[in-house]
Order: C-alpha cells, then structure tokens, then sequence
C-alpha cells in the first residue's frame, strides 16, 4: 500500500527512482488517448464524513492490503505524512510518497 500527495514535484520523480529497485510505473493523463487510464485498472471512491474517514481507509487498508495493490492519494503533503506515521504506528505498514 502506498500513500500519496496529490502534489508531486520533480524532485519527488527522483526519490522514486532512487528508491525502488525495479522501473515504476507512472499513471498520467495522456491527452490524446481514447479512454482515460488503462484498462486493466479498477479506479474507486467514495464520499464520506470527516468523522468515519480514519475507520473506513483503515478497515480498506487492512482488509485489501495482501490482495490488491492500493494507492492513496491525498489532499496535501502534510496529511499524507500523517496517516503514514499514524498507520506504521498502529502496525498497519504502508509507504509514503510525498
């Protein structure tokens, strides 16, 4: 599972890169493609309140973790670095991009 910011710089690219040991794969808008992402990739959401968001995402994380690869994106940087320290936290081992 890997948590990400919404925001991404270049020097972000870069750390990634550095860090995986094999190619990663970037999904990004191709302006001139038929359909919008690939498809063999299952895109979700769901709307929520603010109030049940911790408990769903760690109930979906939790849950999915070993089956499905799952990605995460977040409104800022700030709130992606603390729901990857608060899930390490409490064992629910997941990495941050951001």
């Amino acid at each position: 599972t890997i948590l990400f910011s919404a925001t991404q710089t270049r020097k972000t690219e870069d750390l990634i890169r550095l860090s995986f040991s094999s190619k990663p794969h970037f999904v990004s808008v191709d302006e001139k493609a038929v359909e919008p992402t690939r498809e063999d990739l299952e895109q979700g959401y769901i709307v929520i309140s603010a109030a049940k968001k911790l408990l769903l995402l760690f109930s979906f994380i939790k849950k999915y973790r070993t089956k499905k690869k799952i990605i995460v994106f977040f409104a800022t940087i700030n709130v992606t670095k603390y729901f990857v320290d608060l899930f390490n936290y409490i064992d629910l081992p997941v990495y941050g991009l951001f």
